[in-house]
């Protein structure tokens, strides 16, 4: 019986580990200056690895809920992305870390299947890319039902990856300086970035 404990208690040990291991792959750190607040990405294993992350920011500019697609080399620390705090508010911020393991030799991330698999989801399609407690999108999901309007939609707090091969599959079409607001919506051949007036938006959607 005290082997069979000493087993059972050894396994959950190295499972444990395992997963610290997994998670601590990629740490990511803030260094506070002012109102700013700089988020980095170390990278602790012996290989690059590719990781998207997406913050979800309060209290801060809009320009800190760009999805970020980025290489982090082995063992280096990079700065990820600036947060500005606005003033009168209080500033909160989290995020959704991927860490994308399928580097090829040149220590790029190829998008290869992952650009298959999204042209077939989004192909010739109506699609919504929505968040939990986002009333727009709650909005615009009960709209196109009412008006029986064909569309698919996907949260990305339970499809993040989905979501992350839909963004490098569209990494041309926004920049720095774009703001992506959500909903965002895949008008069949088009992207679009949030809305502000349904009423506007609805004859647009093809």
């Amino acid at each position: 019986m005290k082997l069979m404990t000493f087993i059972f208690t050894a396994f959950i040990f190295c499972c444990t580990l395992t997963s610290y291991a997994q998670a601590d792959r990629i740490i990511i750190s803030e260094e506070k200056k002012g109102r700013r607040i700089v988020l980095f990405a170390e990278n602790t294993t012996d290989e690059a690895l590719n990781i998207f992350i997406l913050i979800d920011a309060k209290g801060y500019r809009r320009s800190a809920d760009k999805p970020i697609l980025m290489d982090v080399p082995a063992k280096r620390k990079l700065p990820v992305t600036t947060l500005i705090e606005l003033n009168l508010e209080t500033a909160s911020y989290t995020y959704e870390l991927i860490i994308n393991e399928e580097l090829d030799n040149t220590k790029e991330i190829s998008f290869k299947n992952s650009v298959s698999d999204i042209e077939r989801v989004i192909k010739d399609k109506l699609v919504m890319f929505s968040k939990s407690d986002c009333d727009r999108c709650e909005q615009l999901n009960d709209e196109l039902k009412n008006r029986r309007i064909m569309f698919r939609n996907f949260n990305i707090d339970e499809d993040p990856v989905l979501y992350k091969q839909f963004m490098a599959f569209i990494q041309n079409s926004y920049t720095e300086k774009t703001e992506i607001r959500f909903p965002v919506i895949w008008n069949k051949n088009e992207v679009i970035f949030g809305y502000d007036e349904l009423e506007t938006l609805i004859p647009t959607l093809k």
